[in-house]
Formats: C-alpha cells, sequence, structure tokens
C-alpha cells in the first residue's frame, strides 16, 4: 500500500502563488536581478521562502499596470525611500545628508538619478531598508542597548 502526502490548504495556496509570482515576474519581463531585488526587499534570498502574505503584496504590485506611474505616486515612493533610509542610519547611529542618502539610492537601485528609478524598484528598495532597520534594532535589543 502506498502513502499519499496530503498538503494543507496553506501549502497549495503557497505553491499556487509562487507560480503566479514566476509567471508574473516572466510576463513583466523581470530579470534575475530585478527578482533578487523584489526578495531582498523582504529579507528574502528565495521566493519558496516567502508567505502567503508577502507573496500577496508582491504580486498586488506586480499585477498593477507596470506602466511608470506619474506624478504624486512616485513622488510619495521616493520619500518612503529616503525616510526609510534615514531611519536606518537614525538607528545605526550615523547621521546622513539628504545628498549622501540619495547617493546611496542611487547606487544601490543602479539608476543613474532618483526620478529614473521605476516604481518596482523603489517598492523593493524601501522594503530592504525596512527590513535592514528592523534588524538593527533587534541587535541593539540583543546587545541590551536601546536607540530609541
Amino acid at each position: 500500500m502506498t502513502t499519499t502526502e496530503t498538503k494543507t490548504t496553506g501549502q497549495l495556496q503557497h505553491a499556487r502563488l509562487l507560480k503566479k509570482f514566476h509567471t508574473l515576474c516572466t510576463k513583466k519581463g523581470l530579470t534575475d536581478e530585478d527578482k533578487e531585488a523584489l526578495l531582498e526587499g523582504f529579507g528574502k534570498t528565495s521566493s519558496k521562502d516567502m508567505s502567503n502574505l508577502e507573496f500577496a503584496a508582491v504580486i498586488g504590485s506586480l499585477e498593477v499596470n507596470r506602466k511608470q506611474p506619474t506624478g504624486d505616486k512616485m513622488d510619495t515612493w521616493r520619500k518612503r525611500v529616503i525616510a526609510a533610509v534615514f531611519g536606518y542610519h537614525k538607528t545605526v547611529g550615523k547621521a546622513m545628508t539628504m545628498s549622501a542618502v540619495k547617493a546611496v539610492v542611487t547606487r544601490q537601485s543602479g539608476y543613474a538619478t532618483l526620478n529614473k528609478i521605476p516604481e518596482a524598484r523603489l517598492i523593493a528598495l524601501y522594503n530592504y531598508w525596512n527590513h535592514a532597520t528592523q534588524q538593527a534594532k533587534a541587535g541593539e535589543a540583543m546587545k541590551g542597548g536601546s536607540n530609541d
């Protein structure tokens, strides 16, 4: 008699979301570097490690019309990224200037200017810096210090 492995509803949903993520990435023409940037934003190295909630966030952003948004939406994401970088450096106790933050963001994104960075990359950068801040705070908590 053979045993069959039954998958839970959560596992089946995870498999569907994983397939949908990779299908959308292919349809949108994302390179491996772009996928890695999306995953880095969630502190993951593999898409298999993502939770269903994280998949929902990424898939939602990929399903939106991928034309470059204009005006307020892009400006909001740029400001969020800048605030996240400032927040991280404040957490680690390093003072930064606006020009230094812009240099960090543009260098990390691979684009010449902040205004050229596409929305998906801005979202990935925002998630990356928020994750880095959380890790820095956790490290401080383990050492027994507090930078709040």
